[in-house]
């Protein structure tokens, strides 16, 4: 029996998926969006008390994280937040945009106007946002393309799953995870 790591048929990795992920350029050119969320929609950096029990448990998991070692930018309606925008990775010059929406709230220009607020927050240290996505996410994609965004490379991407790299089995019963009553780090 093959365990992962292991080399299977075809010189394949054993227990590991492979995903292609489509780079888009550090280039960020601001223009008009599609669904333009009205101006009053409050967008700000997410904080300590901002409650997240609404979200479902996989992207609860990603922004408690998020919080403690980067800002967050949340866009909210009736005071949930309910679109969110982060650096996940960060080097001197470039930040990586990682964006969610609420299924609900898609297709309204939030996650836009999310990008928008973390870009410019981020551009007043020196930083300007990359973009990368898998093929199979197209509203991602596109949601690039609007923003001003075009591919420059590709990746290949292996994980023991499509999110494992994130989470680390967050809902797997005894598989040790990151502590989701920390405090922010940013607020």
């Amino acid at each position: 029996a093959s365990t992962p790591g292991e080399l299977g048929q075809g010189g394949r990795e054993v227990g590991v998926e492979v995903h292609r992920e489509s780079l888009l350029d550090v280039l960020f050119v601001e223009h008009e969006v599609a669904h333009q969320p009205p101006d009053d929609v409050p967008i700000r950096l997410l904080r300590a008390d901002d409650r997240l029990d609404h979200l479902p448990s996989g992207l609860r998991f990603e922004i408690s994280h998020a919080r403690v070692t980067a800002p967050v930018a949340v866009v909210l309606i009736d005071a949930n937040p309910v679109s969110f925008c982060y650096p996940c990775w960060i080097t001197e010059t470039l930040w990586d945009v990682s964006i969610d929406t609420l299924e609900p709230y898609r297709r309204r220009g939030l996650a836009a106007r999310a990008v928008r607020f973390m870009a410019d927050r981020m551009r007043k240290d020196g930083r300007e946002p990359a973009w990368g996505a898998m093929e199979s996410n197209v509203a991602s994609l596109e949601l690039a393309r609007k923003l001003g965004f075009t591919p420059v490379d590709e990746i290949i991407v292996f994980s023991r799953g499509p999110w494992a790299y994130l989470t680390r089995g967050f809902e797997e019963p005894g598989v040790p995870h990151f502590d989701m009553t920390a405090e922010p780090r940013f607020s």
